[in-house]
């Protein structure tokens, strides 16, 4: 079995790595390879050492990344120039049975199945947020980190396996010394919609007004256009509440809607958090941060109310730093409450919690040396991919 990862990496992300590394495209393939896997690739790079120790050959590409496909484009005597002819170029010369998509590129994957015969099966990684399901229509398995979501697809007939993220050890290889500059930090987006962050936002307001919060996101580069946007769209809504109120009457279907207009936030965020918001940070730079934080917060977007499921989880017990998350059904499957990682249920709950890990050093400390050690004996790639195999081969025919 040979498996291709095909993923999409965020902009920011790209910028950063070849900022940090100005002359990166000048160098040959295989070392801008190893520059991207190490600082902004964790996720394909993840799945790529661990299913390799398996002795299953890997291709991962990120799409989205011109110099590093011109730079294989040059050493393979390619002519091709163009993003997507090189990568079907790659694929066709790789040959992949089964095609792992972490992209949502309908148009991209229909000429890959065009062109790349190898491949008997294609599955799409999916996390909890709402996406566009045209995507769904073109694979053949969905795996997901979020069991909600997996409920979900499989009720209306879609097949797809719940497999939980994980933490790739290497990125410790690039550590410096932690020196906890930060007290309590939350890193993630805060972006108010329906099926996003309105509760996350609630739950950071509350706490910055106890709290110094350093909150690293990319809602810190929003413009005043972002949020004149916004607002307009809630107008937009709000006057289309007596067309829901008189339909609903006759047709559940508007219910959905009716509520989304009701509670269409005003700003994309509350504007209480401008002071403690710190431009995003990605790949090494977030490890970093995460390291030299005394408490990292986690909270669930609003589409996984039950489960827990994001790559926090891993990220932040991974590199030794004390866990504060919100309270999930599945959370002690997964680390041992008060023992490895803290929890809670409310944003009251979560400032006294808060105060208390930074109040007592030497507790906090021993909560994330546990939830390290948890994280390197459960929750690595290495332990992902036996699971993630039993998938692929219970669909591969």
């Amino acid at each position: 079995m040979q498996v291709a990862i095909l993923t999409f990496l965020y902009p920011e992300m790209i910028d950063y790595v070849y900022r940090l590394f100005p002359d990166l495209h000048k160098q040959d393939y295989i070392n801008q390879k190893k520059v991207i896997d190490n600082h902004v690739s964790i996720w394909a790079s993840g799945w790529e050492n661990a299913l390799g120790e398996l002795n299953i050959p890997v291709l991962t590409i990120p799409t989205n990344i011109s110099l590093f496909l011109a730079k294989w484009a040059e050493e393979n005597n390619s002519q091709l120039t163009e993003r997507v002819q090189i990568i079907i170029e790659m694929l066709k010369r790789f040959m992949p049975d089964v095609l792992f998509y972490d992209l949502y590129d309908v148009n991209l994957l229909e000429k890959i199945k065009a062109n790349i015969p190898s491949i008997k099966l294609i599955a799409l990684w999916k996390g909890s947020s709402p996406v566009d399901n045209e995507i769904f229509k073109h694979v053949d398995l969905i795996i997901s980190c979020a069991p909600e979501e997996v409920t979900n697809l499989n009720k209306i007939g879609i097949k797809a396996e719940h497999l939980h993220h994980a933490f790739n050890k290497n990125v410790l290889a690039f550590q410096n010394q932690s020196n906890k500059k930060y007290d309590v930090v939350f890193i993630g987006q805060i972006y108010r919609a329906i099926g996003f962050h309105i509760g996350r936002d609630k739950i950071l307001k509350r706490i910055n007004d106890d709290l110094k919060l350093n909150i690293f996101s990319s809602s810190y580069e929003l413009k005043l256009f972002d949020f004149i946007y916004h607002l307009a769209k809630k107008g937009v809504l709000a006057s289309l509440l007596p067309f829901y109120f008189l339909m609903n009457q006759f047709n559940e279907d508007y219910l959905s809607k009716l509520n989304k207009a009701k509670n269409y936030p005003y700003f994309p965020y509350s504007l209480k958090l401008r002071k403690s918001l710190r431009p995003p940070v990605f790949g090494k730079r977030m490890y970093e941060i995460i390291k030299n934080s005394k408490v990292v917060l986690n909270i669930h977007a609003d589409s996984s109310p039950q489960f827990a499921s994001n790559m926090r989880l891993f990220e932040t017990t991974g590199v030794g730093s004390c866990l504060l998350t919100d309270w999930k059904e599945n959370i002690n499957q997964l680390f041992t409450i008060d023992e490895e990682i803290v929890t809670y249920r409310t944003p009251e709950e979560c400032v006294e919690k808060i105060k208390w890990l930074l109040e007592h050093d030497s507790e906090r400390k021993i909560i994330a040396k546990k939830g390290q050690q948890r994280t390197f004996s459960s929750h690595l790639y290495e332990h992902r991919a036996p699971v993630f195999l039993e998938i692929i081969k219970k669909y591969l025919n």
